[in-house]
């Protein structure tokens, strides 16, 4: 009799954020809520887009919370500190495949031209997800599932195109989860694990103030035994650590104008730098965020930057932590803004998470916000800096686990978050001549969400009417054509009520449920949004890339293996061969080549086969 080893079900929970990608592998494991696989994280290099080509390195990463659908000015990529990325086979493959060749210039400006159908995001998104897929392939026992996060303020069609890399890869994005309910999520894991019956006693408010790169939020969720609620959500799209760096440099450069070397100011742009004054500016970026660092638990920070001017020189200033403070008191004002809500009066536990979070005037700002709200005699608990690389992917392996039906749940409970956008309807008549609502609300912000609402609107009969959803930031969410058919039993005037039902997902998918008039169910209705075909083109489009990734690095590996084994052999001929001749002569020359340029495979198998005639 044969037993067999019965694998649980897995899924690969992925946070894209804005300036990195986080991973976990989630599993339900018997008694046990859920079992985590490693999480991981990787960080990228940005690439922007320009006019004239396309810059990559840190620099470019300002713009990474900046995108807008019709615009990309920069998107993610692999891990590169410097130009030495620009010689790796993945990145070598990636050129390939959007169709150009990359030169380099001084400046680092990389010109390539682009297929205009594939948006530049989504190919180097589907490399990056490819690479991190294929570091938790064995792990995950080649899982096709995956869940994704997402900001809240992201508009749909960028997370559909999150779904299309998923897709191309041959996975399936079988839930998306907003980030701050994630957060929430790991909290709550936390929680429980510090103390199990803490909720058994009743519901508990919790507070989490994530201070990101390029982005804050607060966000206040209601706790239960069988409960987990986001009741509050702010969101500052415009303001993160950043923002704090940016005060720093300001204070450098304040304090260069009235140094003896004043005349090294003009050398720095902090607005749209160009040429040499970008790796400059980048160069006083990094220093301030170092400095920030030591302000975190010192007094004072040295910062220093090489090579200004043309005779390279370097300037170091010291930066004391009331001069931070101070130059930063505006933005710690925004921050304790978010947390600014009554309803903290209620929190029990406030949790920081974010590198952000750690700088002192921030904590103490929230603080005394969330403080004047604090009830008579009541204290709140004040957790440990939370790391948000953690508790974001914990968080959705917990949710998934929680709501989807790939696992067998071991509890009901109860998970909704909030609306960040409205949502709203018209309905017009196919024709475009008559507009029966304009406007109406379906969902407001702050609903709660997955849940059902019905609209009520009044349409003629016997015809067919358009119903377009979209947010109150205009974007289209849906659209549906309804036949409203003849009622037999009907003889009042032209327009009669018919009820629209909407259901929305925690993916913020928004599906008409049924339509109803006159207790009569009608089943007769077309999904005329979003442009499905143009989505399956993209798709199709991200697999023949994603197949030419899978070629090109084969080729990429095969042509190092003959360069390493050139190289090599080379090597030994030029420690072997003490005479002068023909044989010392062309290896020398080949040595020469291989240091000096990147010599493609077919040239590396003409210098073997002139080497293999010179030796017989």
């Amino acid at each position: 009799m044969h037993t067999f080893k019965m694998l649980n079900p897995s899924v690969i929970c992925v946070d894209v954020g804005n300036s990195n990608l986080r991973m976990a592998l989630a599993r339900n494991s018997g008694p046990s809520l859920c079992q985590l696989g490693g999480t991981g994280r990787l960080l990228q290099a940005a690439v922007r887009f320009t006019d004239t080509g396309r810059v990559y390195g840190s620099e470019a990463s300002t713009a990474l919370v900046h995108q807008y659908e019709s615009v990309y000015t920069s998107v993610p990529f692999l891990a590169a500190e410097d130009a030495s990325l620009l010689s790796t086979p993945r990145f070598l493959r990636l050129c390939s495949c959007i169709g150009g060749k990359f030169t380099e210039d001084p400046a680092h400006r990389l010109g390539i031209a682009i297929d205009k159908h594939v948006y530049p995001s989504d190919v180097l998104l589907l490399s990056l997800l490819s690479h991190a897929l294929e570091s938790v392939a064995e792990e995950s026992h080649n899982s096709d599932s995956i869940v994704l996060t997402y900001q809240p303020y992201w508009c749909l069609n960028k997370l559909r195109h999150f779904i299309v890399a998923t897709e191309a890869l041959g996975r399936t994005c079988i839930g998306m989860f907003s980030s701050h309910l994630a957060l929430g999520a790991g909290s709550l894991i936390t929680l429980m694990q510090k103390d199990k019956d803490r909720l058994k006693t009743g519901y508990i408010l919790v507070g989490i103030v994530d201070i990101g790169e390029f982005s804050s939020c607060c966000a206040i969720y209601k706790f239960g035994c069988m409960l987990l609620e986001t009741v509050y959500i702010n969101y500052q799209t415009e303001l993160g650590a950043r923002d704090f760096d940016l005060c720093l440099c300001k204070i450098f450069l304040n304090q260069l104008l009235n140094s003896s070397q004043r005349h090294l100011h003009d050398e720095f742009q902090l607005e749209n730098p160009n040429g040499p004054a970008k790796k400059l500016t980048l160069r006083l970026f990094s220093a301030a965020r170092e400095a920030k660092k030591i302000l975190t638990v010192n007094k004072s920070a040295v910062m220093t930057v090489e090579g200004v001017g043309e005779m390279a020189e370097t300037i170091s200033f010291r930066i004391t932590l009331a001069e931070f403070e101070d130059s930063a008191k505006h933005l710690c004002a925004e921050i304790a803004q978010l947390a600014s809500t009554d309803i903290c009066k209620d929190v029990s536990v406030l949790q920081f998470t974010g590198g952000g979070s750690r700088i002192p005037c921030i904590r103490s700002a929230v603080l005394q916000a969330i403080k004047e709200k604090e009830r008579p005699g009541c204290t709140i608990q004040v957790d440990k800096t939370v790391n948000p690389d953690t508790a974001l992917v914990e968080g959705a392996a917990w949710l998934a686990i929680l709501t989807l039906d790939k696992f067998p749940k071991k509890a009901n409970y109860i998970i909704r978050d909030i609306c960040f956008h409205s949502i709203l309807l018209d309905c017009i008549s196919a024709d475009g001549v008559h507009h029966y609502c304009e406007g109406a609300y379906i969902f407001s912000a702050g609903d709660y969400f997955p849940n059902q609402k019905e609209v009520t609107v009044k349409v003629a009969s016997d015809a067919a009417f358009l119903a377009r959803v979209y947010s109150d930031t205009k974007e289209v969410l849906a659209e549906f054509k309804i036949v409203v058919p003849q009622l037999s039993n009907f003889h009042g005037p032209s327009l009669i009520n018919a009820t629209l039902v909407f259901q929305l997902s925690f993916s913020r998918e928004i599906v008409l449920n049924s339509v109803r008039i006159n207790n009569k169910t009608i089943t007769d209705i077309t999904r005329t949004q979003p442009n499905i075909d143009s989505f399956e083109s993209l798709r199709k489009d991200l697999e023949h890339i994603n197949s030419n990734f899978t070629t090109l690095e084969k080729n990429a590996l095969r042509r190092s293996q003959i360069h390493n084994a050139l190289e090599e052999r080379l090597y030994k001929i030029a420690s072997s061969c003490l005479n002068e001749g023909p044989l010392k002569a062309l290896v020398s020359r080949f040595l020469s080549h291989l240091n000096d340029s990147t010599p493609t495979e077919a040239e590396l198998l003409n210098m073997t086969q002139q080497l293999d005639e010179l030796q017989k």
